[in-house]
């Protein structure tokens, strides 16, 4: 049935990184144990690193934060997910609705995408 479909563009995730639409956050995904290729999309990387008025310092301190609430969530999962609501509470006092979700990637290996709430 795939087969039959013909794209007229595709853009792939690896373009994605590349263009800088979605950022690699796998050097801080790896602390917290996912072994998947894992990202922020801009929205939220600009959300966390810029809105939250961090210093460079914050900003990193703000990415960790994501991963904390992000394993506060599945560590109360009580089935397997692909995809996971959760909040974030930030040392500033702010606090963000974010999801994520694994799926396939470019080759179809399983690829996790973090976002805000309100982003598909």
């Amino acid at each position: 049935m795939m087969e039959d479909i013909r794209f007229v563009y595709k853009y792939s995730r690896s373009e994605a990184i590349a263009d800088r639409v979605l950022i690699d956050v796998n050097h801080v995904a790896s602390e917290y144990g996912i072994a998947l290729s894992t990202v922020f999309t801009i929205s939220l990387f600009m959300v966390v690193t810029e809105n939250l008025d961090a210093s460079v310092g914050r900003s990193e301190a703000n990415v960790h934060a994501v991963f904390r609430a992000l394993r506060t969530a599945t560590d109360h999962l009580t089935a397997k997910a692909d995809t996971v609501h959760f909040q974030v509470a930030f040392d500033s006092g702010k606090h963000l609705g974010l999801w994520t979700k694994c799926h396939p990637g470019d080759a179809g290996e399983p690829v996790v995408t973090i976002m805000l709430a309100d982003e598909d």
